[in-house]
């Protein structure tokens, strides 16, 4: 594959979603998608595309637990497709950053992954995971989807 397949990829993103200019966007791709941001990055590496999902701004109150539940959610991103959390050094706003490969990827793909990235950042921002709602406790992985022999269980 090559960048060919990114820049098709894009193309079918733009037509989807009305954008006129998809040219713009083959570089640094940055859409808004149920009101968060994305920044979509190429990656000849190997052959897929970054995702950057903004998430924001951690607040003051309850920081160190904020970032806590965020350090304990990649506890579990230990698989090369599994999204994790980490801090944009310039705005200091957490980020989940994903890898797709872009074998078989549609824009269709695409946008329902962004999408439901999408939902999981409006939640995090009105609960921080921090509230006991639904998939919110630990970053919303149960501690019991670790392996059973894993030193990390309680």
């Amino acid at each position: 594959m090559s960048k060919q397949k990114y820049v098709e990829l894009i193309d079918q993103v733009c037509k989807e979603c009305d954008i006129d200019d998809p040219q713009s966007m083959y570089d640094v791709c940055d859409l808004i998608v149920m009101d968060v941001a994305f920044t979509l990055l190429y990656r000849d590496a190997f052959d897929g595309i970054v995702i950057f999902c903004e998430y924001g701004e951690v607040p003051e109150e309850n920081r160190a637990a904020i970032l806590q539940s965020l350090l304990e959610a990649n506890t579990y991103t230990f698989d090369f497709n599994t999204p994790c959390f980490l801090i944009n050094p310039d705005t200091k706003h957490v980020l989940l950053r994903a890898h797709m490969l872009l074998d078989g990827l549609t824009a269709q793909d695409l946008l329902t992954t962004l999408g439901s990235y999408a939902m999981t950042a409006g939640i995090w921002r009105k609960t921080y995971h921090l509230d006991g709602a639904a998939g919110s406790e630990g970053g919303g992985l149960p501690n019991e989807s670790l392996p059973p022999k894993s030193p990390l269980k309680n």
